[in-house]
């Protein structure tokens, strides 16, 4: 009896022994070899949450900042910036200002086109990190001398500066009429079939095609024929119908004609106003936008070219509504030859120039040369614009430099790219950069 209580407290005390010290360090250790990548992911959490907290301000700082550069006047933004402590310094290009002579400097081409402007501003607190930001306004980008060949053209510079909105992508085409790619469908270019070709060479007899070959015949049918792009707008009330027919002429063996109707859409006229109803500008309807290429050299050499290119835009308007605004792109497929891009002459280009181009029944240019229809016009109710933007430069141009811009004679409209950086203050590191562009009418 008395050995049984013996064991019964014997086996009571083991129980009551607990864990050893070891089993204690083992536990410790397993627990921390547990916690530590635990720890670590919380870290890292926290170091990309409060990273992303800093982009997320960053750029909604970045974007209220570009809004407020784009629609805000250039000398209202440096008043803003030397306000608040920071600095404006300007550098002027002299070399490319010096490409530009005139009898009274600063008259027809203004220092300004020449001049870089840099607003800077320091201490900017985003997030709990400390910036500095800089604003560049550089109109050389767009301030690009014209040369031409003197036995053609006496050089000049009309399209100092570019009104870079009429870049074709980026036009709304929901809100506004865009033709472009239309206006050339049924021609090809070099080396590739024309449609309109073909359609006229099956009007004839085999009477008349008789005594020629068909390249022979295709290449009289080109050289007879005449190309008018017939731009048609009926305005009433608050809607817009905007119309295009391509007509192509032919005179020889007889005369022939065949005409596309290439585009045809109506659009709402809206207007954004000021406090008082005054017209400021369109926002929906009001705007044309052409992308024309006259017709070109169909591989049967340069001196071989249609009988004429026109363009014809007519505005039937009611007159209850402001101006509508056409902007007019010319263009041409000619590629300059990559080694030699400046020995070309500009007789060569003709799809450059239309040979007219009338807008509500005013000529207002005959497209030979040294004549070049550019800047603005206006008949009353329909404002046009129109030019090319660096006709000849020191690379090779292309199809897209031609359609890209309009621009405007004696830089009515500013142009200015511009470049704004935030900086981290201390590493250096570029935080955020936005490139734009800004345009300014006189």
């Amino acid at each position: 009896m008395q050995k049984g209580n013996a064991a019964n407290s014997i086996g009571q005390g083991n129980r009551d022994k607990g864990f050893s010290l070891m089993e204690v360090l083992v536990c410790i250790a397993v627990l921390a070899i547990i916690c530590i990548p635990i720890l670590r992911g919380f870290e890292t959490s926290s170091r990309y949450n409060k990273r992303a907290y800093e982009t997320q301000n960053i750029t909604a700082y970045m974007q209220q900042l570009t809004e407020t550069v784009k629609y805000e006047s250039k000398e209202s933004f440096q008043a803003s910036v030397d306000a608040a402590g920071g600095s404006v310094s300007t550098w002027v290009d002299e070399a490319r200002k010096g490409e530009f002579p005139e009898t009274n400097p600063g008259e027809i081409y203004p220092e300004e086109l020449f001049t870089v402007t840099t607003c800077t501003q320091q201490d900017i607190t985003i997030a709990g990190s400390v910036y500095d930001l800089t604003v560049e306004y550089n109109p050389l980008a767009y301030s690009e001398k014209k040369q031409a060949s003197e036995s053609v053209m006496e050089s000049g510079a009309e399209d100092v500066n570019v009104y870079a909105a009429a870049d074709i992508g980026a036009v709304d085409g929901m809100k506004y009429a865009v033709i472009a790619d239309e206006m050339n469908r049924y021609e090809g270019t070099e080396g590739t079939g024309s449609a309109v070709l073909y359609n006229l060479l099956g009007r004839m007899t085999e009477a008349e095609r008789n005594g020629f070959t068909e390249s022979e015949l295709l290449q009289k049918i080109y050289e007879n024929t005449g190309k008018q792009i017939q731009v048609t707008i009926r305005q009433s009330g608050d809607s817009m119908m905007v119309n295009c027919d391509i007509v192509y002429a032919c005179i020889w063996p007889r005369t022939m004609e065949v005409s596309y109707n290439v585009y045809q859409s109506e659009f709402e006229l809206a207007t954004n106003t000021d406090a008082d109803g005054n017209f400021i500008s369109w926002n929906r309807g009001g705007k044309v936008y052409l992308f024309a290429k006259a017709w070109q050299e169909q591989g049967y050499g340069s001196a071989v070219m249609p009988r004429y290119n026109k363009i014809a835009i007519e505005h039937i308007a009611d007159g209850s509504k402001p101006p509508l605004e056409i902007y007019l792109v010319r263009g041409y497929y000619y590629t300059i030859d990559e080694t030699n891009p400046k020995d070309i002459q500009i007789t060569n280009k003709r799809g450059l120039h239309f040979d007219e181009v009338v807008v509500d029944g005013q000529i207002y240019a005959k497209m030979s040369l040294p004549a070049v229809l550019t800047g603005e016009f206006s008949t009353g109710q329909t404002n046009l614009h129109t030019n090319i933007k660096g006709q000849m430069t020191g690379r090779q141009l292309m199809d897209a430099d031609f359609e890209a811009t309009i621009g405007m004679e004696r830089a009515k409209i500013r142009c200015y790219e511009v470049t704004m950086t935030l900086t981290e203050q201390g590493s250096g590191n570029t935080a955020a950069q936005i490139v734009t562009t800004k345009e300014v009418r006189e």
